[in-house]
């Protein structure tokens, strides 16, 4: 009997639970990219900034008005891709750079495809936003 009680308030906290946490959860798509300008739009007017205030308000009338989230997705998605090509390209230049044998020129190679690497892993983020 008491397992059966304990079982209950179990289910019913969890029922009750479910919408706190589903309202919790951070916006995606469209509604992440809107939110996004909102927060900026928010910083330009707390410093006054006119110019940045005017480009956020026309870019958040923009979005509002024409995001969608399957082509935010698919803009996103050809994003990563060259994102990836260019991560492919720095690899064979320090490839290419390593057989030269020339320190500095290896480490100009290594610094781009660390770079490349990090705007792949923020394109990608992005992607699951």
């Amino acid at each position: 009997m008491q397992s059966l009680k304990i079982a209950v308030l179990l289910a019913v906290g969890s029922i009750v639970a479910i919408p706190a946490w589903a309202q919790s959860a951070a916006p995606v798509g469209c509604a992440a990219k809107v939110q996004d300008i909102q927060t900026q739009l928010d910083q330009a007017r707390k410093y006054g900034n006119r110019n940045r205030i005017n480009g956020l308000e026309k870019a958040l009338r923009e979005t509002r008005a024409n995001c969608n989230d399957a082509s935010l997705r698919a803009d996103r998605e050809r994003n990563v891709a060259k994102h990836e090509r260019e991560v492919e390209e720095r690899r064979k230049d320090l490839h290419e750079a390593e057989a030269g044998r020339d320190p500095k020129e290896i480490d100009k190679r290594r610094a781009k495809l660390a770079d490349a690497l990090a705007e792949l892993s923020q394109a990608r983020r992005e992607l699951q936003r």
